[in-house]
């Protein structure tokens, strides 16, 4: 990396901060820390550096100030690995008198730590924009499946020729006033059941010669598949209450 003169110019016009990142930054820089103070700022001059020579105009002063953090932080994160890797082999090396004290600590905590990190998630997503396309997609996907869309799955052919046998359905959560015809998707005695309303509050129906009034707010359903559905007209309470309704059938 060769700066232009202008560039050059653009450094020394901004040494202080690199004083400013570290005093804001890094807790008593260069006491008990594998760095010390002039280290520290060696290493975030070659942010500045790094800065002037990719900055593209605005406020450079902001631009810089971030790639400088960048720049020490990450050179503490990888001090930081050399020394765990460093304390696995002490108790190897020590004598039972030696004290882990007298080993070098890492200055940096991890609230600091974790804004590096931020910082690395932000410039990846800055670089590669396409993957906030699957990553909104997926949260709006969850977010609609939880507040608006319903996942069914018909297990048996009673709906059938309209839904078929172990097909997936997607119902909706909000929905209107049923009529007769919809497809509802529904709980009942613990699992969740799929059918037709034939009936709602206040008609009347026919069951086994006799004839039976919908409660109001309660419904009366049967399968499409009439000779292999378990429906209403078998159950001992006959009727769906709409509490019970989880969803209506899209389409």
């Amino acid at each position: 990396m060769t700066l232009t003169q202008p560039q050059q110019r653009k450094v020394e016009q901004n040494l202080g901060l690199v004083g400013k990142v570290i005093k804001d930054k890094v807790h008593n820089p260069g006491q008990n820390s594998i760095y010390s103070y002039d280290d520290l700022y060696q290493i975030g001059c070659i942010g500045l550096c790094k800065a002037a020579y990719s900055d593209k105009g605005g406020c450079f002063s902001t631009y810089a100030y971030r790639l400088i953090w960048n720049e020490i932080c990450t050179a503490l994160i990888y001090a930081n690995r050399r020394a765990a890797k460093e304390c696995e082999l002490i108790p190897e090396v020590l004598g039972k008198e030696d004290s882990l004290d007298e080993h070098h600590e890492l200055s940096i905590n991890t609230a600091e730590g974790g804004f590096c990190i931020l910082e690395e998630v932000m410039e990846l997503f800055k670089n590669n924009r396409w993957l906030l396309i699957p990553i909104l997609s997926s949260l709006l996907l969850l977010v609609l499946m939880k507040t608006v869309l319903f996942l069914g799955y018909v297990p048996t052919e009673s709906m059938e020729p309209t839904l078929k046998k172990d097909s997936f359905i997607l119902g909706t959560r909000l929905y209107g006033d049923l009529t007769d015809g919809d497809i509802i998707i529904f709980e009942r005695d613990g699992r969740l059941l799929v059918k037709r309303i034939t009936a709602s509050g206040g008609e009347a129906v026919v069951r086994n010669g006799i004839t039976l009034i919908v409660p109001e707010n309660c419904y009366y359903v049967q399968g499409d598949n009439a000779n292999h559905s378990y429906d209403s007209r078998f159950w001992s309470d006959p009727f769906v209450k709409e509490s019970s309704i989880k969803a209506k059938l899209l389409g």
